[in-house]
């Protein structure tokens, strides 16, 4: 901090004359000047403006008095935290203005709003370059705090970044032209962008979360429920007296001029019609638009559907501690809106979820959140009325409504927001009071183990199976109802909500825990639509799929503390089930011994697993480096994400499982079948129906092979997944994985400890407002929503002009370039291959004298350039030169065969060269080409695809005959290939493939990925009935002394931290 202070000093010097500026006043007065604002150009047409009230301008603050000195201005000490929050209230807001009944069913008058600021932001930093921009000139230099990197802002203190920002701002303003109107200090930069911005109020609420200081209680000052005082008091004498200081605060970002701002900018306005313009395929839901629930709304409400540009919401909260290294504990929970109106490529991206409410903690709101929620809920219900709002689109005024469809969270948010607790045997909120979990007799814990064969068809043979579940216990019960929103919300009509009892969430209702599991009515019911949505908040693939392999690979791995299978199971074993091979047992000496059981690894299995996640490689932004989780030692993982649980779960598990035998391995295939199908980004509607009936007998298989204890709510709520994506749609847009990385973002924004929320608050503020001010930038400047990822491809500019779409050059290359020449074979073999790949040679109405053509015709020249990168469609290729030595596998690839025989399969190789062919004509033609080795095609022979599963193997020893190594880089799909464990001996001569696909690429079915996901669902459905075989006769059992394992499972608390998780893919037995 002294090196920045000195370093002012520095650039300010001794004092100095006042500047004059050529016209005798100051740039300040320059700035505001009325005659300026005259003589420049008229406003672009999509700026956001004033929608009620005069219109406001946005020159900057009031004339001041140039210092004699040029170092930056200096603030009273006595500024609040606030200080800044403040300043930026002053800007134009957009009130609400509603209409009145006889006025709504009238078209709105067609208008061209004034504005005044916008010219300010159009003008010139100094007179003399009029090609600089003010406004842009702000943004683009950081000057906004908005705009800092995330490496300084992340790391840097308050202070230190203040100090920053300031010294920039002095230098340039010191050494620009004289008449330059840079502001000067991180101060009236501020003031002059923050006119951009929007608003946040801030409500004093109770310390203990009973109330909050709203609307009639605004002038209360103690809580009427807990007599706890509002502000505190001031310590000792004050010469002044000081404004009074709440113990707890409400952030609320109004969520209105957020939705109507979208409208007034051309970059988002169109958009926003999207979901009913668009073309839908039947069956195939790519979208919520496609799906039941959204269709369900427009029947039951037409007259919001008739206007396409009303909004629907859906509403996350989570919680997350703001430090990264404390001894106190700190729970803040922001809320976050984002609209589903827009296109793929925009929904559910950072500039589109819209912080709403910043919870203050220190403690989890729990049941009392609903107390929180009151100005979002009063929004809502002014949006639902209607709210005059103008389009910039199409130059007309509407009344904007908008409708909550549901909200999204883990398992413990879904309990705070809908008023059924999910804890306890009722947890399931849609089995309800009909579900079967019971306490474990000796683990003490509730389960949910033989809980799913009511969910099979009538006649359907596990039904009567009083072996293989509960002993003597045969299933008669139909599937649990699923109620509507009118049969809850008859239910809740003796139940008040937390509002009006705020004392309820220490207390409990009668029956709770046998009959209901209610805790409040939540306040959502308040909504006039609430009833009518089918599905009001969302079971979260994210956690579930991330516990359940959690359970699965603990458990397989008998992971000391965390496995299922310990002493406790055992003995539920024999209290519950029939299973002698798995009961304790007592030797001659009194001892206890625990059984091997058949569904965990031995020791040395463990390590070979291991150390296949050691030697483990995956292509370039695909996922982490799980090798660096991997302890040898212990034989185990530790602190895996939940992205790489979605990863193993759906790609690596049934590769390990592979060492296990087959009346195990399957059903764990099948479940990480259908959790990738389930994630796919096209969804059939048909196969989800059938899904709904094969996952109970994926449950039920699960349930004859693990213990009770295993399945606990996580392992039960997988059988209602189905029923939310056919009616709700695609997972990428119900899931968490979208806010969890953007409350990473807020996390990173707390800079004041004393002040987290107002923290939050504050740079939320600022990126909004530089967000909002890059879209009137010119397109060639660079911003955060300009910013493309570094595996985005572009046409290149140069060849755009080609005739022919061979010579339309897809991605771009990267890396040293080398030239070679090709010889006889291999420029025949690139020539032929490009001629039977290009369209326009299979045209017949092709002209001959087409230069492209003739060009093709001459054929390409044997100088080549090669490149060891390559980027396209969303992919980035190494060479497997290139990729040697490196952490990453880029080099396979996968193109689709082209004879249309029955047998045809994929062709799957290595990248050996990446090769420019160039067709010499007047206009410089180019081709690039990957040049790559084959593995055998033929099936059963080099390629393997299992007949049910539809897993992939090579054989990495049989290479393809023919010499036709080329094809053309845009139909390159990038795969890896991975090795078996080592105790899979019939498996060391192959490799299996994986597919990806690329992060962020949007298909011509209009899918974004925030995941790893498939493109569609496969067409294989696993559905196999079979009873597993007896097995208790030919396994050997493996006994351990019950003592040593006793200390271990005492410890059965899971450490989010080491998070232990392991998977792989299973093959099938050579048949060479």
């Amino acid at each position: 901090m002294k090196l920045l202070l000195d370093h002012r000093r520095n650039l300010a010097g001794p004092p100095q004359e006042p500047r004059r500026t050529t016209t005798g006043t100051s740039p300040d007065q320059h700035r505001a000047s009325p005659d300026h604002h005259r003589n420049l150009a008229g406003p672009p047409p999509d700026h956001h403006w004033n929608l009620a009230g005069p219109p406001q301008g946005l020159a900057g603050p009031p004339p001041e008095p140039r210092r004699t000195t040029a170092g930056p201005r200096r603030t009273t000490t006595g500024t609040s935290p606030d200080h800044h929050l403040k300043a930026r209230r002053s800007g134009p807001t957009f009130r609400p203005c509603l209409l009145l009944k006889a006025q709504r069913s009238a078209e709105g008058p067609t208008f061209r709003p004034d504005i005044q600021a916008l010219p300010s932001a159009k003008g010139p930093t100094f007179c003399s370059r009029p090609d600089h921009q003010h406004l842009i000139f702000q943004v683009t230099l950081g000057l906004t705090p908005g705009s800092l990197s995330p490496t300084d802002y992340g790391l840097l203190p308050t202070t230190v970044l203040q100090a920053k920002q300031t010294c920039i701002c002095n230098s340039y303003h010191e050494t620009n032209p004289a008449d330059n109107i840079i502001p000067s200090d991180l101060y009236r930069t501020k003031k002059l962008v923050s006119k951009l911005g929007l608003t946040a109020t801030k409500i004093d609420c109770c310390i203990n979360g009973c109330m909050l200081y709203y609307k009639d209680d605004a002038a209360e000052v103690t809580c009427h429920i807990c007599n706890a005082p509002r502000f505190k008091q001031n310590s000792g004498k004050q010469r002044r007296p000081k404004k009074d200081v709440s113990y707890s605060r409400l952030f609320y970002l109004p969520i209105i001029p957020r939705l109507q701002r979208l409208y007034a900018s051309m970059s988002s306005a169109g958009h926003m019609r999207w979901h009913k313009e668009k073309i839908a395929k039947s069956d195939v839901l790519s979208h919520p638009s496609d799906a039941e629930a959204w269709k369900h709304f427009d029947r039951v409400h037409p007259s919001f559907a008739a206007e396409p540009r009303n909004i629907r919401l859906g509403l996350c909260t989570d919680g997350f501690t703001p430090y990264s290294q404390t001894a106190t504990p700190y729970s803040c929970w922001p809320v976050i809106l984002t609209p589903y109106n827009l296109p793929p490529e925009m929904c559910m991206t950072t500039p589109f979820m819209f912080l709403t409410l910043i919870i203050p903690g220190p403690h989890n709101p729990k049941a009392k959140i609903d107390i929180y929620l009151q100005p979002l809920i009063d929004d809502l219900k002014l949006l639902w009325e209607g709210v005059l709002t103008y389009d910039i689109s199409i130059k007309q005024n509407f009344l904007l409504r908008a409708a909550l469809l549901w909200t999204i969270g883990d398992f413990p948010a879904y309990g705070m927001l809908s008023g059924w607790s999910t804890a306890g045997k009722l947890a399931c909120p849609y089995c309800m009071e009909n579900s079967k979990a019971f306490t474990l007799k000796h683990g003490g814990k509730n389960t949910w183990f033989d809980c799913h064969r009511m969910f099979l068809h009538a006649n359907h043979q596990f039904r009567r199976n009083k072996e293989a579940f509960v002993k003597n216990r045969i299933e008669r019960s139909p599937p649990p109802p699923r109620l509507s929103g009118d049969e809850i919300l008859q239910r809740l009509s003796n139940i008040p909500t937390i509002i009006e009892y705020p004392m309820l969430s220490e207390s409990k209702f009668p029956g709770y825990g046998v009959q209901h599991n209610w805790i409040k009515k939540s306040i959502f019911w308040t909504l006039p639509y609430w009833r009518t949505n089918l599905i009001r908040h969302n079971l979260d693939v994210m956690h579930i799929e991330k516990n359940f392999l959690d359970n699965i690979f603990n458990t397989i791995m008998d992971v000391k503390g965390k496995s299922k299978d310990n002493v406790k199971a055992m003995m539920d074993i024999k209290e519950f089930c029939r299973r002698k091979n798995l009961e304790l047992v007592t030797t001659t000496d009194g001892k206890l011994m625990k059984p091997k059981a058949p569904y965990s690894f031995t020791l040395e299995q463990k390590r070979m697993i291991c150390q296949w996640f050691k030697g483990l490689k995956m292509p370039d932004g695909y996922g982490s480096n799980i090798s660096r989780c991997v302890d040898l030692k212990s034989a185990r993982l530790f602190g895996l994400k939940s992205h790489d649980c979605h990863i193993i779960m759906e790609v690596l598990l049934p590769i390990i499982v592979s060492m296990l035998p087959d009346y195990i391995s399957n059903p764990l295939i099948e479940l990480s079948i259908f959790f990738k199908d389930l994630c796919s980004s096209k969804l059939s509607e048909n196969a989800l129906r059938r899904y709904e009936d094969n996952i109970p007998i994926i449950l039920c298989k699960l349930e004859k092979i693990f213990p009770p204890g295993f399945f606990d709510s996580m392992e039960h709520l997988p059988v209602h997944l189905p029923y939310e994506a056919r009616v709700g749609g695609p997972v990428q847009y119900r899931w968490m994985y979208p806010f969890e990385r953007y409350l990473n973002k807020l996390k990173k924004y707390v800079k004041n400890k004393a002040r987290p929320e107002g923290s939050i608050c504050e740079a939320y503020l600022s990126q909004e407002t530089t967000h909002f001010c890059s879209y009137y930038f010119e397109p060639h400047v660079r911003s955060t929503r300009t910013k493309m990822g570094r595996n985005m491809d572009f046409d290149v500019e140069e060849q755009s002009h080609a005739t022919l779409t061979v010579f339309r050059r897809q991605g771009k290359p990267n890396g040293k370039c080398v030239e070679r020449y090709l010889n006889d074979l291999e420029i025949n073999t690139a020539n032929l291959y490009v001629l039977l790949n290009c369209e326009e040679v299979q045209n017949p109405d092709n002209k001959c004298f087409d230069k492209g053509l003739q060009a093709l015709a001459w054929g390409p020249m044997r100088k080549v350039k090669t490149w060891p990168i390559y980027i396209v469609n969303g992919f980035r290729f190494h060479t497997k030169s290139w990729s040697e030595g490196r952490k990453t596998e880029n080099y396979g690839v996968c193109v689709r065969g082209n004879t249309h025989e029955e047998d045809e399969c994929d062709y799957y190789g290595i990248l050996n060269e990446v090769l420019d062919l160039e067709y010499p004509e007047e206009d410089e033609n180019f081709v690039c080409l990957f040049n790559c080795q084959w593995y055998d095609p033929v099936q059963n022979r080099g390629t393997r695809v299992h007949p049910v599963y539809g897993l992939v193997d090579v054989k990495h020893s049989r290479r393809y005959g023919k010499f036709d190594p080329f094809v053309l880089a845009s139909q390159a799909i990038q795969v890896y290939f991975s090795k078996y464990p080592s105790g899979r001996r019939d498996k060391q001569d192959c490799l299996a493939v994986i597919k990806t696909k690329a992060r962020g690429i949007i298909d011509q079915q209009y899918i974004v990925a925030t995941a790893h996901q498939e493109d569609e669902m496969s067409s294989y459905m696993p559905v196999e009935i079979e009873d597993m075989p007896t097995t208790t006769s030919t396994i050997e059992m493996e006994l351990e002394d019950v003592n040593s394992s006793t200390s271990s499972e005492e410890e059965e608390n899971q450490d989010e931290s080491e998070d232990t998780l392991e998977s792989d893919e299973n093959s099938f037995d050579d048949s060479d």
